[in-house]
C-alpha cells in the first residue's frame, strides 16, 4: 500500500534580484487608436508605457546578462528535430516561477489586448496546481515550449480551452462569447503568454538553452486570462531510466464532463495524488470497473495483441476522456497509422499480463512515456492486486515516440521573437 506522500516539486519560491518592464505588444499588434498606449505592470510596480518598456528591454538586452535567454532565442529562426531535446534539463539551481494576468472587461471587443497586463515575479507558487486553485474557477491547460521560443500546438490548446469553457458554462454574454471563440481567445492570450514567458527568461538568466518551460494558463468566464511559467519536468522516473511505473487505480471511477478541462479537477484529483503519486510513480490511471480511462494528467495507451495476432494501440473512447494534445498527435500522425491501428476502446484491466504487450502515458510534459511496471491497486482497501512488467522498448511504442517527437517540432508555433 502506498503512503500518502505529497509529490515533490522541482521549483522553489524565491525573490528575484530585479524586476523589469517589458512590452506586451506582439509584432503584428496594431497601435491603439485612442492615444493610450498599452501598459505592462511588473510585480505591482508603477505601470510603464509600451514605448518605455521596449526601450528598457532593448537596453537590458544590450547591457545585461539577464536577457541572455532572449538574445539566444533570436538566433533560432528554424526548428529541427535534430535540435529538439526530448530529455528534461537537470537544473543546478531552483527556478523562479512567473505569472502574468489580464482581465477582459465586460465590454471588451475582439481586438488585440491593449490594456494593462500584470506580471508577477515574487511569491508565485512553483506548483501550478496551487496557483490554479487561487484563481477563479475556469478552463485550464498545460502547454510546453519547444526550443524555448515556441509553444507546441498553441492553436490546439486554445481550441480545447475555449471548448472546455463553453461546456462548463454555455456562453450567454458578449464577453463569454469572446472567451469561447478560439480566434478571439488566441488573440487575447498571446500577449499574456508573451509577457509571462519573456519575464520568466529574464528572471531566470542562468537557464540552459535546452531547458524547456511548462506553461499553464487559465481562462475564466469573468474575463480572467492568467499564465504561469516554470521549469518543465515530468512526474516520476525518466523514460530512459527503465524504472517507469503507473498505478491502475481500481475503483477510482472516472471524471464527469470529461470533455472540459475544468480547474475544479485540480482539487478533485488531489486525494489520489496524495495517496499514490509518489516519486517512483509516473502516473495514476483512473479505472472504473475493468475499463481503463485516463491518467490524472495524461492519456493512457495500451499496446494490445488481438486474437488474430494484430497489435493495436488501444485508448479509451474519445468522448469518455479529455483528449490531450499529444494523444491527438499520435492519432493524427500518418506515420503512426502505418505502424499500428488505433482502436478507441477501453483497455481492460483483466487483460494486463495476457494481451497487453506494452503501455504508455501521454501528455505535454511526458510526451510518450513507456511504462515498465503496471501496479493494479484497489483504492478502497489499498491492496495491490497485481504487479506486471511490460516491454518499455516495444517496437511499436519506440516508433510512436519517434513520430511524436517530430510532431512536436512540426506543430510548434512561435510566441517569442
Amino acid at each position: 500500500m502506498h503512503r500518502a506522500t505529497q509529490p515533490t516539486n522541482d521549483t522553489a519560491l524565491a525573490t528575484p534580484t530585479r524586476t523589469v518592464a517589458l512590452t506586451t505588444l506582439s509584432p503584428t499588434q496594431p497601435t491603439p487608436t485612442n492615444n493610450q498606449p498599452p501598459k505592462c505592470q511588473i510585480g505591482g510596480s508603477a505601470p510603464h508605457s509600451a514605448a518605455r518598456s521596449t526601450m528598457l528591454l532593448t537596453r537590458l538586452a544590450a547591457t545585461s546578462t539577464s536577457a541572455r535567454a532572449l538574445q539566444g532565442l533570436s538566433l533560432r529562426p528554424k526548428l529541427s528535430t535534430v535540435q529538439f531535446a526530448r530529455t528534461m534539463a537537470n537544473l543546478t539551481s531552483p527556478v523562479i516561477p512567473v505569472a502574468a494576468r489580464w482581465t477582459a472587461s465586460p465590454t471588451a471587443s475582439a481586438a488585440p489586448v491593449t490594456a494593462e497586463i500584470t506580471v508577477e515575479t515574487t511569491n508565485v507558487p512553483g506548483d501550478s496546481n496551487i496557483w490554479l486553485l487561487a484563481l477563479p474557477r475556469g478552463a485550464y491547460t498545460g502547454a510546453r515550449t519547444v526550443q524555448q521560443s515556441h509553444i507546441f500546438d498553441y492553436q490546439g490548446h486554445i481550441q480545447r480551452t475555449a471548448t472546455s469553457l463553453a461546456k462548463m458554462q454555455p456562453p450567454s454574454t458578449p464577453l463569454e462569447r469572446h472567451l469561447t471563440d478560439p480566434p478571439t481567445l488566441a488573440t487575447w492570450l498571446r500577449p499574456v503568454a508573451r509577457a509571462a514567458l519573456s519575464s520568466y527568461y529574464l528572471t531566470n538568466p542562468t537557464l540552459p538553452n535546452h531547458a524547456e518551460t511548462k506553461i499553464t494558463w487559465l481562462v475564466a468566464s469573468d474575463g480572467t486570462l492568467a499564465v504561469h511559467c516554470t521549469h518543465l519536468k515530468a512526474p516520476g522516473p525518466a523514460p530512459t531510466s527503465g524504472q517507469t511505473k503507473a498505478i491502475l487505480a481500481l475503483g477510482a471511477g472516472h471524471r464527469g464532463n470529461a470533455a472540459a478541462k475544468d480547474s475544479a479537477w485540480v482539487s478533485g484529483r488531489q486525494a489520489l495524488i496524495d495517496a499514490y503519486l509518489t516519486p517512483d510513480v509516473n502516473e495514476v490511471v483512473l479505472v472504473d470497473g475493468s475499463d481503463v480511462y485516463e491518467g490524472l494528467s495524461s492519456n493512457f495507451i495500451a499496446v494490445v495483441e488481438k486474437p488474430d495476432g494484430e497489435v493495436v494501440l488501444q485508448s479509451a473512447p474519445l468522448d469518455a476522456v479529455l483528449t490531450g494534445t499529444i494523444l491527438r498527435a499520435v492519432i493524427e500522425d500518418e506515420k503512426t497509422k502505418g505502424v499500428a491501428r488505433v482502436e478507441f476502446a477501453f483497455p481492460q484491466v483483466a487483460e494486463v499480463g495476457t494481451k497487453w504487450r506494452a503501455a504508455a502515458v501521454t501528455s505535454t510534459s511526458r510526451l510518450v512515456t513507456p511504462i515498465r511496471t503496471v501496479e493494479i491497486v484497489d483504492v478502497g482497501s489499498g491492496k495491490v492486486e497485481k504487479m506486471v512488467e511490460l516491454d518499455a522498448q516495444h517496437p511499436v511504442l519506440v516508433k510512436v515516440m519517434q513520430n511524436v517527437q517530430e510532431q512536436v517540432v512540426a506543430r510548434a508555433e512561435k510566441i517569442l521573437d
